[in-house]
């Protein structure tokens, strides 16, 4: 999104669904990010992503009983926070060494 956003020069909404008691869904705006748009791209984009994720943070932080993430974001940066997929990994390249040798 900070790319997109810094390659088109279009503006960056952080919207949010909250779920409701009686089992609605209410739409939350927040107001448009400032992001920072400089002669150092990849500067300006670790400054946009760390603004795109404090606005993330902040509704996490709004409302945590509604936040759930399942995707293992961190699984090649910190490995041993997930020893099964290392694991799986493992056992997918052997398995890929084994069918790639020649007859």
């Amino acid at each position: 999104a900070a790319l997109l956003a810094r390659r088109y020069n279009c503006p960056v909404v952080p919207a949010f669904c909250v779920r409701e008691s009686d089992g609605g869904l209410t739409l939350k705006f927040e107001p448009m990010l400032n992001l920072v748009k400089t002669a150092d791209p990849r500067a300006d984009l670790q400054a946009n992503i760390r603004i795109m994720t404090r606005a993330i943070e902040k509704a996490i932080e709004a409302y945590p009983e509604q936040w759930l993430w399942l995707h293992k974001r961190w699984k090649r940066h910190y490995p041993h926070l997930y020893p099964e997929d290392v694991a799986r990994r493992n056992r997918r390249r052997k398995k890929r060494k084994v069918q790639i040798q020649p007859i």
